[in-house]
């Protein structure tokens, strides 16, 4: 598989990094399976390879009230109910301040949990995903 940068057409100089373009674009015309890609670079991508997607479907951030469901969840998940457990008022507040908060923003988290193997209660949750966007900020954009 060539290099992401290749893919855009941008940095494909060199003769074998073109070949490999064109052969990555011949392979995906051919096949006749299901074909899925993910990218956040969407931006970069060169005209010729969206041509061989036949649909592009765009996932943005969480809205206030998606990302308060799926707090919920994993909070009880982590805990081990199998019900939603509640939490304070402030820590929804602080939650509904996030923005650009994504699932994986939460599966992210709940492996550093399990890794730790702790069961984090609200704070320790909404703590954990703050310094994840902390850290994301810090280091640029998506």
């Amino acid at each position: 598989m060539p290099h992401p940068n290749f893919i855009s057409g941008m940095s494909a100089h060199r003769s074998w990094e073109i070949t490999q373009v064109n052969e990555l674009l011949k392979q995906m015309e051919q096949f006749e399976g299901l074909f899925v890609c993910a990218t956040n670079l969407m931006d970069r991508l060169n005209p010729a390879v969206l041509r061989r997607f036949d649909w592009e479907i765009q996932f943005g951030y969480f809205k206030p009230d998606q990302a308060e469901k799926l707090f919920t969840r994993v909070l009880a998940d982590l805990q081990g109910y199998t019900r939603p457990q509640r939490y304070a008022e402030s820590v929804k507040v602080r939650l509904l301040q996030l923005s650009m908060l994504t699932p994986g923003d939460f599966a992210t988290v709940v492996r550093q949990a399990r890794a730790l193997g702790t069961s984090y209660d609200a704070e320790q949750l909404l703590n954990a995903l703050e310094a994840d966007a902390r850290r994301r900020r810090a280091g640029g954009n998506r």
